[in-house]
C-alpha cells in the first residue's frame, strides 16, 4: 500500500508491506505540475500494479487559494445572480473597520439568470421559460467559459428545471463537460452555501479533471483520492464532486493521528499539523469531529468534513518589519519554491531559518535526507529586520517563533477551551516536517501535559490515508418539528438514503459485507438558524433527541429539553470497507537511550542564553528509551525539540510520548 500527500514544501511517500513494515520518502513537490512530484517519488522505488494507492490532492486547494481555477459562469434565478457576491453578515473580526473580502469566483459579466420561480413549498409559481435559457447559452458561447454551476432557488425540493436547464446545456455545449447543478452538489437549503458550493465545484473540476487524466495516463493502478471528510473517493467520484478534496491532504493527517492515537490507548487529542505553509488543527474526543459549514479562502463550503482549523503559520511563514517596527510572521509562505533562505535558493527570512539560527534546526542536519541547510544564507536574511529593529539576531528570531506560536496557539484554543474543552485531558499529537519541533512550546501553553510524536510525523498524513475507507455522503432536507416524525417514518426517510449508498458501492466493487453505513440527523430549536449533527441508529429518534440537548449543552453552554426541537435534515455515509495497514508493536527493547546518542550542540531556548543539549537519532531510539531535554530528536522527515522542563519515552509502537517534568 502507498500513501501519498502533496504538500506545499514536500511531497510525502509511505509504503507499507504485509507485514506492516513502513518506508518512506519525501521529494521537493513541484507546484507548476503536482504530478512531476508525484511520478518521481514513485519511481524512486519499484511498485506493481496490486498495490493499492490513496492520494492526498492540493490541485483543488490551489486552484482556490491562488484564484487558478476554471473560466466558470453562473445560472441562477432572476434577481439572484448577486448571492454570491452579497454572501452572510457574517464578520470573522467583527469589531474591524477594514472588512476585506474576497472577490466572487464567477465575476458579475459571468453571471446569468434565467425566468422560473419556486416557492419554499416546492411549488412551481413561475415555469422555466426555455427562451430565457437560449439567450443564456448564445451569452455563455459568447463568453468561452471552461465550467458551469447552475444554482435556483429551491431547487434542493424541486430539481427539474436545473436538470431542464442541464439537459438544454450539455447538447448546445460540447466544448463544456464541466456542468454541475446544485440539487445534485448539495441539495439542502441556505441559497448562499448552496451557491457557493456549487461554484466552488465548478470553478476547481477543470483542473482536477485534468490532473486526474494525466495520473490515468501515467498510472494503471488502483488509487482512490482522499476527501475532505476523512474517506476516500475513486477517480468517477473525484470527478462529480471535486470540492470534496479541499481538505484532502489536512484530512488524512487527522485520520493518520487518531489511528495512531488509538492504537497507543489514546483517544482523546488535539492533532497539530504544521507544514511548510501553514498549520492545521482538529480536537477529537474519543472519535474525530465532523462538521458541514466551513470554508476555503473565504468561500463558503456546505459539504461534510472534518473539523479542522487553519492558520497560516508554517515552516516557510515569512517574517517581515513594518514601518513602525512592528515583527509579523506570515500568512505569507515562501512555499516549496523558492522555500526558506536555508534552502539555498531565496532570500525571505522564515520560521524555519529562525529555529536554524536557534540552533534548534542543527547547521548540518539535512532536510529529507538530502537537502542541506545554510546556515549563513538564514542569518543573512535576517539583516534588515535586525537593523530596522535594533535587535541582535537572535532577539530577531526568537521573536519569529514567539509569533508564529501565538499564531498557532489561537487556532488550538479555537477548537479546544473557547468550545468548552479542558485541555487538560488531551494528548496533543504533533506531526508535518515542522509540529515537533514546536509541540512542546505549544503543549505548554494552553495547558496540555502531554505530546506523541508518532515514528514517522513528517509523513503522518501520507500514512494516515492508508487507514481511509471509501465513503460517499448523502441528505435529505426534511424541515420537520420531531412531533411530526415518528421513528417508522425515519427509518423509510434514511431507507431511501441507503439504499442509493449501497448501490454506489456495489457498482464500486464492494460486496454487502463490506459496505457500511453511518446515520446522523441535523436538529436545532425552532427560531434557531443554525443546527447540531447528532449520531443517530436512524430508528428511534427519541434517543437521538436526548443526545441532541445534550450536545448542544456541551457546544454553547445550555439546552432546553422543554422547547420544540426540528428536524432540518438526514444524512447518512455509505462506507465501502478497505484492507487496513496492520501496524504491529516492537518487541525490541532499549536500554536507556544512550545508543541513539548522536552528539551535544548548543541551542538557544527562551532567552538570548545557549544551552547544552543533546541530539539523539530517531532510528536508534527503542522501545523503553527515555530522554531528557533540552534535546533534539533528527529523523528523515521532521526534527523533534524537547525543552529543559521535558522528558519522553519511546513507546511499544516507537511513537516518543513526551510530558513535563514535575
Amino acid at each position: 500500500m502507498i500513501g501519498i500527500d502533496i504538500g506545499g514544501t514536500f511531497t510525502d511517500f509511505v509504503y507499507i508491506d504485509d507485514d506492516g513494515h513502513i518506508e518512506i520518502d519525501k521529494i521537493p513537490s513541484t507546484p507548476s505540475d503536482p504530478s512531476v512530484a508525484f511520478m518521481r517519488g514513485l519511481s524512486n522505488r519499484l511498485f506493481n500494479a496490486d498495490e493499492q494507492i490513496v492520494h492526498g490532492c492540493t490541485v483543488a486547494t490551489n486552484a482556490v487559494l491562488e484564484r487558478k481555477g476554471a473560466r466558470t459562469a453562473l445560472i441562477t434565478t432572476s434577481g439572484f445572480a448577486d448571492v454570491i457576491e452579497i454572501g452572510r453578515q457574517n464578520r470573522d473580526d467583527l469589531y474591524s473597520f477594514e472588512i476585506s473580502r474576497p472577490k466572487p469566483l464567477v465575476p458579475h459579466e459571468l453571471r446569468f439568470e434565467v425566468n422560473e420561480r419556486i416557492d419554499k413549498q416546492g411549488r412551481v409559481l413561475e415555469k422555466l421559460k426555455l427562451d430565457s435559457v437560449e439567450d443564456v447559452i448564445q451569452q455563455i458561447k459568447k463568453a468561452k467559459v471552461e465550467s458551469i454551476a447552475i444554482s435556483l432557488l429551491f431547487s434542493f425540493i424541486y430539481p427539474y428545471h436545473e436538470r431542464a436547464i442541464l439537459d438544454k446545456l450539455t447538447q448546445a455545449l460540447s466544448g463544456v463537460d464541466s456542468i454541475f447543478i446544485s440539487s445534485d452538489i448539495f441539495p439542502e437549503f441556505r441559497e448562499y452555501e448552496r451557491t457557493s458550493t456549487t461554484v466552488l465545484n465548478a470553478y476547481v473540476a477543470p483542473p482536477m479533471s485534468k490532473y486526474l487524466s494525466k495520473l490515468t495516463n501515467l498510472l494503471s493502478n488502483h488509487m482512490r483520492i482522499m476527501s475532505s471528510s476523512g474517506g476516500t473517493l475513486d477517480f468517477a467520484g473525484t470527478s462529480e464532486l471535486p470540492v470534496n478534496t479541499l481538505l484532502s491532504g489536512p484530512a488524512g493527517g487527522v485520520v493518520g493521528a487518531f489511528s495512531i492515537g488509538k492504537t497507543a490507548g489514546i483517544t482523546d487529542i488535539i492533532t497539530l499539523d504544521m507544514g511548510g505553509t501553514s498549520t492545521d488543527v482538529s480536537l477529537c474526543q474519543g472519535s474525530i469531529q465532523y462538521t458541514n459549514d466551513w470554508s476555503i479562502g473565504g468561500y463558503a463550503v456546505k459539504l461534510p468534513s472534518i473539523a479542522i482549523e487553519t492558520v497560516g503559520a508554517g515552516g516557510g511563514s515569512i517574517a517581515s518589519i513594518d514601518e513602525a517596527g512592528v515583527l509579523s510572521v506570515g500568512p505569507e509562505s515562501a512555499g516549496a519554491d523558492p522555500g526558506p533562505s536555508a534552502y539555498g535558493k531565496g532570500s525571505s527570512p522564515t520560521v524555519t531559518d529562525a529555529n536554524l539560527v536557534l540552533g534548534r534546526l542543527p547547521a548540518d542536519v539535512k532536510l529529507a535526507g538530502d537537502l542541506p541547510l545554510d546556515l549563513k544564507a538564514a542569518q543573512k536574511s535576517f539583516a534588515p529586520i535586525v537593523q530596522r529593529s535594533n535587535l541582535s539576531l537572535t532577539e530577531v528570531a526568537l521573536g519569529v517563533i514567539n509569533i508564529a506560536n501565538s499564531n498557532m496557539q489561537r487556532a488550538l484554543r479555537r477548537v479546544s477551551l473557547e468550545r468548552g474543552f479542558d485541555t487538560r485531558n488531551f494528548t496533543l499529537v504533533a506531526f508535518g516536517g515542522a509540529g515537533p519541533l514546536h509541540a512542546c512550546q505549544l503543549a505548554e501553553s494552553i495547558g496540555i501535559k502531554r505530546v506523541l510524536i508518532p515514528q514517522y510525523p513528517g509523513a503522518l498524513s501520507a500514512l494516515g490515508m492508508l487507514f481511509t475507507d471509501v465513503e460517499n455522503d448523502y441528505s435529505k432536507m426534511l424541515m420537520q418539528e420531531t412531533s411530526q416524525v415518528d421513528s417508522e417514518d425515519l427509518k423509510l426517510h434514511f431507507m431511501e438514503l441507503e439504499e442509493k449508498a449501497t448501490l454506489k458501492l456495489k457498482n464500486g466493487g464492494f460486496s454487502a459485507s463490506r459496505i457500511k453505513t453511518k446515520k446522523f440527523i441535523d436538529f436545532r430549536y425552532q427560531g434557531q438558524g443554525y443546527e447540531v449533527t447528532v449520531p443517530s441508529d436512524g430508528k428511534n429518534l427519541t434517543i437521538a433527541i436526548k443526545r441532541f440537548h445534550k450536545l448542544h449543552n456541551q457546544h454553547y453552554g445550555h439546552s432546553n429539553e422543554s422547547a420544540v426541537v426540528e428536524i432540518v435534515a438526514i444524512r447518512l455515509k455509505g462506507i465501502g470497507v478497505t484492507n487496513k495497514p496492520k501496524i504491529r508493536p516492537h518487541e525490541r527493547k532499549g536500554s536507556g537511550g544512550s545508543q541513539a546518542i548522536k552528539r551535544n550542540t548548543v541551542i538557544v531556548e527562551g532567552n538570548e542564553q545557549t544551552t547544552a543539549c543533546t541530539i539523539y537519532s530517531r532510528d536508534k531510539l527503542l522501545v523503553g528509551d527515555e530522554i531528557r531535554g533540552p534535546a533534539l530528536v533528527e529523523q528523515l522527515d521532521s526534527t523533534i525539540f524537547l525543552p529543559s522542563n521535558w522528558f519522553g519515552k519511546i513507546d511499544g509502537y516507537l511513537n516518543i510520548i513526551l510530558e513535563q517534568k514535575i
